[in-house]
């Protein structure tokens, strides 16, 4: 498979570096990409995510990809939207405090977090530029291991990293003991045919393999994938068939629900409670496909 060509021109990563393998993970029920991401790459995509060099280069692979997928979430919509989902059990939690001191890890600009307490301080790591929502201070991650927290928030992160296992694990290890960890994922690693393709459309790869060494940048190269990526799109819709994708997205990690919260209790967490966004309610707060969110909490040794 390839990672996605429009990634792979605003990471500037090579066209002999395009091609990864799969992998599956039987017991943790997670996909996994074996090409990570590395520091440089990180800067060049997230640094300017979704800016106007990102939606140009996505757009010349993608011209289906349009202004209106490449806009921040409408904020204050899909913050109340997830605070609707907010389990009672935690509604309660929160309002048994009055102060927090709360950790948006790879929370762009720290808009999406509700005011959970009358006295709330909010940190952000994040690569991104943008500007920080008022009040909320941007830190390093070296500087937020010296910190504690009461709340963690990682919502829509996890599926980037190469290494979410240790990240999680120096974010537990700055919980409060009675804090609480959100982590939220796209649901995208479930419906994945990866597994057992019952049509092998090897010719594809194997002509995109040679039209890519020529330039990743080339005309010849954008249309190739153009037509391919839609047509495989199609057959999708139109075939029963299950048939092996071409590329995959920005994504290290393709979770399902068991994966999320088995990676949770691997980093020494405990399921407290689970919402799931999707539907007319959540298409109307601006995600754009099925997520689920989990509460944790350490767990009692």
């Amino acid at each position: 498979m390839f990672l996605a060509p429009w990634f792979m021109a605003i990471a500037e990563i090579s066209p002999t570096e395009g091609l990864v393998t799969m992998h599956w993970c039987s017991s943790c029920e997670l996909w996994w990409s074996d090409r990570g991401i590395t520091e440089r790459e990180v800067f060049c995509v997230y640094s300017g995510y979704r800016g106007e060099r990102y939606f140009r280069i996505r757009k010349s692979f993608e011209p289906w990809y349009l202004k209106r997928h490449n806009q921040d979430r409408s904020i204050n919509d899909a913050v109340q939207y997830r605070r609707e989902l907010t389990p009672p059990d935690i509604e309660n939690w929160f309002a048994s405090r009055t102060k927090l001191e709360v950790l948006d890890f790879g929370g762009d600009t720290g808009a999406m977090i509700p005011e959970w307490a009358s006295e709330q301080k909010v940190y952000v790591v994040d690569e991104s530029m943008k500007n920080r929502q008022n009040g909320v201070e941007t830190i390093s991650l070296s500087e937020a291991t010296s910190l504690r927290f009461d709340v963690v928030a990682a919502m829509h992160v996890v599926e980037h990293l190469d290494d979410p296992v240790g990240q999680l694990l120096m974010l537990v290890d700055r919980l409060e003991p009675d804090g609480l960890m959100y982590v939220e994922v796209p649901l995208d690693g479930q419906d994945l045919p990866f597994r057992q393709p019952l049509v092998d459309i090897s010719f594809a790869q194997r002509f995109l393999w040679w039209v890519h060494r020529s330039s990743l940048h080339s005309v010849v190269w954008r249309v190739a994938w153009i037509i391919l990526d839609f047509g495989v799109v199609v057959l999708q819709f139109l075939s029963p068939i299950q048939i092996r994708r071409l590329k995959i997205s920005e994504h290290i990690n393709y979770f399902s629900e068991q994966a999320l919260c088995r990676l949770g209790a691997r980093v020494g967490l405990e399921q407290v409670a689970t919402v799931h966004l999707g539907g007319n309610r959540a298409a109307q707060s601006g995600f754009e496909s099925q997520s689920v969110g989990v509460w944790f909490r350490k767990r009692e040794l």
